[in-house]
């Protein structure tokens, strides 16, 4: 099991631990620090790749709704079965966050309409 974090921030042994309990202790976690491009279809393409890259079969991904909502509808690998996650953390104080759990993205919608 192959999971990829791609993430700015290093995991915490919290989740580190949350991901050995959920994936089995023998799961490989790689952290990739990457900017995806602002334009959905090269996002897609830039995720597509590292999800190959590192052979990966569960990614942790920190996006903006609409590159997460590109990558869960054109995505080879989401399209394949592979898994994104996102940690969720609790903020008990200002500028402090805690890892609580992870969540399994299933979908993602993003309805907007244009204020003039």
């Amino acid at each position: 099991m192959n999971i990829l974090r791609i993430t700015r921030h290093s995991a915490t042994t919290e989740q580190l631990a949350a991901l050995n309990h959920l994936f089995g202790v023998n799961a490989r976690v790689v952290e990739v620090d990457f900017r995806f491009s602002i334009d959905p279809r090269q996002a897609v393409q830039e995720f597509d790749r590292l999800a190959q890259e590192h052979q990966a079969n569960v990614i942790e991904v920190v996006l903006p709704l609409h590159l997460l909502d590109a990558i869960m509808r054109y995505s080879q690998f989401v399209q394949g079965g592979g898994m994104i996650i996102r940690a969720i953390m609790d903020s008990p104080a200002p500028d402090t966050f805690v890892f609580s759990h992870y969540e399994q993205v299933i979908s993602v919608r993003v309805e907007t309409r244009r204020l003039d």
